[in-house]
């Protein structure tokens, strides 16, 4: 007989938390994506990217800076 299990979609705004840092590689999120919360992680995961001015780089807003430049690193 095959087990059976079941999971919870984690929908506490408290815990869903964003953190806003400057060119530091930190969590942006705190909810774990899984099989059934795809839209509340995309939801907060593009208010974190948001929160910190970055979301112009992933829509294609901005433009890549060319390899040879010095913002490249950055």
């Amino acid at each position: 007989m095959a087990a059976s299990s079941s999971s919870t979609v984690n929908t506490n705004q408290s815990e869903i938390g964003v953190f806003k840092t400057e060119n530091v590689p930190a969590q942006v999120i705190t909810l774990r994506l899984t099989k059934e919360n795809y839209f509340l992680w995309s939801a907060a995961m593009t208010m974190g990217i948001a929160a910190r001015g970055r979301i112009a780089f992933i829509d294609g807003r901005n433009l890549e800076p060319a390899k040879a430049s010095g913002v490249w690193d950055t």
